[in-house]
């Protein structure tokens, strides 16, 4: 039991060491926390001190410089005024100059004209009495020359008359003759495009017929178990046309028609496949005779 208080008392003399000592080092922190305290408050007073001095010579530095840039703007403003007032001067003296120059030329110019305008007036007075006696002289001597110029109006009149009477009759016939050859030329034209209509329709229904004839036939060869034939070539019986005949011909078609002329049209015209007229026209081409634009073909 005596060692226990013994532990217990020595304890607590270590503890109240340990707070004593810890109370001095926090004394110790305190001041020197107070002194680096008060090193930046002396430290913040010197650079404020500084700072207002910098200011206020750089205030004086920038008023200072704002006065002299006022003088010399007020300088060059009154420099500019007198050149100003110097130019206006100037300018005030040369328009009085031309003015009195130009009152005087104005002046001079309504005299010479004033004289001009006397002596027109002097020269039409003289020449209204010349007309005036001339007019007289000539007056019956006008009305017998306008009596003879209406009489010999009067027979050309009536020799117009008559021959634009003739020339219409003549343009009535003619008209008439010219419509009548129209009339049988379309009626002519109508029937040959009927005929050329019904020859191509004609040829359809041939082509179609044996179109469908060979497929028949096809067909029958197939069903009957028979060795399957090639197909035909393209241009059908007209792969051996003589091709420079062919290219000869397609010329002329091309070479008729100014407007240009298309594949199918000779195709329908000539009878021949389209693979035949392409390659004649092929051919034309490379000669340079013919050249195509879109899908027709020219003539050059």
């Amino acid at each position: 039991m005596r060692n226990l208080v013994e532990n217990i008392k020595a304890s607590y003399e270590v503890r109240t060491s340990g707070i004593a000592n810890l109370r001095g080092q926090v004394a110790t922190d305190m001041g020197a926390a107070r002194a680096h305290i008060s090193e930046l408050n002396r430290s913040r007073q010197d650079m404020s001190r500084q700072l207002r001095d910098d200011l206020g010579t750089r205030h004086a530095a920038r008023a200072k410089a704002e006065a002299q840039r006022k003088s010399s703007a007020d300088s060059w403003l009154k420099d500019t005024a007198k050149a100003r007032q110097s130019l206006a001067k100037g300018i005030r003296e040369n328009l009085a100059r031309e003015h009195y120059s130009r009152v005087d030329a104005e002046a001079q110019r309504s005299s010479r004209a004033q004289d001009f305008l006397k002596g027109i007036a002097a020269g039409r007075n003289e020449m209204a009495a010349s007309l005036k006696a001339s007019l007289n002289k000539s007056h019956s001597d006008r009305e017998q020359v306008e009596a003879q110029r209406k009489s010999r109006t009067e027979t050309e009149l009536k020799g117009i008359a008559a021959s634009r009477k003739k020339n219409a009759e003549k343009l009535r016939s003619s008209l008439g003759k010219g419509r009548s050859d129209l009339a049988k030329a379309a009626k002519q034209k109508r029937s040959q495009t009927l005929s050329w209509l019904k020859s191509v329709a004609d040829k359809q229904a041939e082509d179609h017929a044996a179109w469908q004839n060979m497929s028949a036939s096809l067909k029958s060869k197939r069903s009957n178990g028979g060795t399957p034939t090639q197909e035909p070539e393209e241009g059908g019986s007209h792969a051996q046309v003589d091709l420079p005949a062919l290219s000869d011909r397609v010329f002329e078609r091309v070479a008729g028609q100014p407007g240009g002329t298309r594949l199918a049209e000779m195709e329908q015209e000539f009878g021949v496949s389209r693979f035949q007229i392409d390659k004649a026209l092929k051919t034309l081409i490379e000669r340079g005779k013919v050249e195509k634009r879109d899908r027709l073909y020219f003539a050059i």
